[in-house]
């Protein structure tokens, strides 16, 4: 079970990493095709909360998964 939480949490990290990532990828291409800075902050913030959503859930059924097996 530890093996099985510790490979949970570091897939949760590297999902929060993708995320941001992929958030700056879609600021600087709105910036670069001449949208405002405002629009692609708006874009970014909705993508990340989509994102968080996900990475809330994983780490929902880690923490589940752990106190089921203590």
């Amino acid at each position: 079970i530890d093996e099985a939480i510790e490979a949970a949490s570091i897939g949760v990290k590297d999902k929060e990493n993708e995320v941001r990532n992929a958030a700056w990828k879609l600021f600087e291409e709105i910036v670069k095709h001449g949208k405002g800075i405002d629009e692609a902050i708006e874009a970014a913030s909705i993508g990340i909360k989509d994102a968080n959503y996900g990475v809330r859930a994983a780490t929902q059924f880690l923490i589940e998964l752990i106190e089921e097996n203590k």
